[in-house]
């Protein structure tokens, strides 16, 4: 699925109120594109809807070293 189609369907997530799924589909974007400083930014983001701060801020950590 393409870039564009993924940012649709995580849009469509969160909005709805889907966070398990935005956050499922933002790590997928993250695993295929770790050097992406705003999908990362967005699975933060998700992390912390879901009420998961310290994986936020394992992400910010991980995203960190590989840049």
């Amino acid at each position: 699925m393409s870039r564009g189609a993924n940012e649709i369907r995580l849009r469509a997530a969160e909005q709805a109120g889907g966070t398990t799924e935005a956050l499922a589909l933002w790590r997928r974007m993250v695993d295929a594109a770790p050097l992406d400083t705003g999908a990362v930014l967005a699975l933060m983001r998700a992390h912390d809807r879901t009420g998961d701060r310290a994986a936020a801020l394992l992400t910010a950590r991980e995203h960190e070293q590989r840049v």
